[in-house]
């Protein structure tokens, strides 16, 4: 029994996918729209930093150590860096990123950066302003901002990890996706071979009716 012409046609007409130039277009127009929905986030939003900053008291409160905040923090972080240890080795095993989405990865890339630049970017404040106004002491901004980092180190260590992991799909994304092509023109090339309208052809063996 012979397969159809238009099934056979079908058939031998390879995958077409979107061109290279348009997908990283979509990819880059969706991630500014992101990032610009942010930053308006930000202005529109009411915040400390807009109303004149925080104060001394204010300061201090996050300066305070928790013991059950710390054991939670870095609980958090481990099973945080944890979260991308499985994928790593299944993509490893597979020599294959099949069924993952590079720009899922892209915007975790952006909201680990963005969390740990907004713990980086801390200003101490003394007695009498901020450090760079007059009434910090020498050494005092500095010992205010590494008890900060001290206190937030769990989630720092999560998050920049968590970075650092997800640079390590994106290598497996570059590394696997020469391999992919390549099986992926193999296919074609075997599955685009002419038939004519009763199936018969370069395609298909000689004895199969």
């Amino acid at each position: 029994m012979h397969p159809a012409p238009e099934i056979s046609k079908l058939r031998s007409e390879p995958s077409r996918s979107r061109p290279l130039w348009k997908r990283l277009l979509y990819n880059a127009v969706v991630i500014l729209v992101v990032i610009a929905a942010g930053i308006a986030g930000y202005y529109i939003s009411p915040s400390k930093s807009q109303n004149g900053g925080s104060s001394v008291s204010e300061q201090n409160e996050v300066l305070q150590f928790s013991v059950l905040g710390q054991v939670f923090g870095y609980i958090c972080a481990v099973l945080y860096l944890g979260s991308r240890v499985p994928q790593l080795l299944l993509n490893y095993r597979r020599k294959s990123t099949e069924g993952l989405n590079a720009l899922f990865f892209v915007f975790a890339c952006l909201g680990n950066l963005t969390y740990v630049l907004s713990i980086i970017a801390f200003e101490p404040i003394c007695g009498g302003g901020a450090y760079h106004e007059v009434g910090c002491s020498k050494g005092e901004a500095g010992a205010i901002y590494g008890r900060y980092l001290l206190v937030n180190l769990s989630w720092l260590l999560g998050s920049l990890g968590t970075l650092f992991l997800d640079f390590g799909v994106f290598v497996q994304f570059w590394t696997y996706r020469k391999t992919e092509s390549r099986d992926d023109r193999s296919t074609v090339t075997t599955d685009s071979d002419p038939r004519d309208a009763n199936g018969d052809g370069r395609g298909r063996s000689p004895n199969q009716r």
